[in-house]
């Protein structure tokens, strides 16, 4: 095996070994997705993407075949952040190609602290479907947080509902019930995918809270995402700090409307991070 810089002529098999490897609700990786990471442009998070002084990618080749793929870059502030990675299911190229970036990073690293392009809403390792990823970053040194709840809905469309344009910005609307504004929601459509969407976030304002407004807020934006052409959708619940934040209300009302958790999702670090990167 050895590393090199990536090619285009690498692009159409890595696009294929990264929808391969993808959990659940996913769009199928493209080559202007994989492109889009040395651009340092994101449709998610793409403040961190500002803060990368540049992105490479190196893949792992042996015997002409492409096993595996590494994104990394250093940011204005010091610290190496690891993109993405892929090559599951050779945890020989993935120790290889984490153990190359760690070697050439000058300061602390972070792996998966953000969105990506190759993906949509995940900011974090899925690792359910990514073990030997999560194994190899440990085994290397890093230090790994469990921060989020992966859930997916599918909601199969007869074909009837009038389907908009899809829009490029996130859509927020406010809720009514009664004449009263009781909530708010926003919600959005994958630019690759439009039959996927993401449920961004939603609130019922703390004067209405306990009154049972969680289910027509959540309706709600269900209801506009269908509109919009979407069938499956996706959310993460951040229920990594039960003391500060109780997500059990709305794990409830997810499980409810028949959302499933189907990862979970992880970020690491290695070395001392600085304030102003945690």
């Amino acid at each position: 095996m050895h590393i090199r810089p990536i090619e285009d002529a690498d692009l159409a098999q890595l696009a294929e070994l990264i929808t391969k490897e993808a959990p659940p609700a996913q769009p199928v990786c493209s080559p202007e997705m994989i492109r889009a990471t040395l651009k340092r442009q994101a449709n998610v998070d793409q403040g961190y993407y500002d803060d990368l002084v540049r992105t490479e990618i190196l893949v792992c080749e042996e015997s002409g075949t492409l096993v595996g793929a590494i994104a990394w870059g250093p940011t204005r502030h010091g610290v190496t952040d690891i993109l993405w990675i892929a090559g599951e299911g050779r945890p020989d190229a993935l120790a290889l190609m984490i153990s190359k970036v760690v070697g050439e990073s000058r300061g602390p690293l972070r792996a998966y602290w953000y969105g990506t392009t190759i993906s949509a809403a995940l900011e974090g390792l899925p690792v359910g479907t990514r073990p030997n990823t999560h194994a190899a970053l440990l085994q290397a040194g890093f230090a790994g947080e469990d921060l989020w709840s992966y859930q997916v809905l599918h909601r199969p469309t007869d074909g009837s509902t009038a389907i908009q344009e899809t829009p490029t910005e996130p859509v927020s609307e406010k809720v009514v019930v009664d004449g009263v504004v009781v909530g708010e929601f926003e919600v959005g459509v994958c630019p690759e995918d439009r039959s996927l969407g993401e449920l961004w976030w939603m609130e019922v304002y703390p004067e209405h809270q306990g009154r049972g407004y969680g289910r027509p807020v959540l309706d709600r934006a269900l209801l506009t995402l269908e509109k919009l052409g979407v069938s499956t959708v996706h959310l993460v619940v951040d229920d990594d700090d039960p003391l500060s934040r109780d997500r059990r209300p709305a794990k409830h009302l997810y499980r409810e409307a028949g959302f499933k958790e189907v990862d979970r999702l992880w970020s690491y670090h290695l070395g001392d991070l600085p304030t102003e990167a945690k």
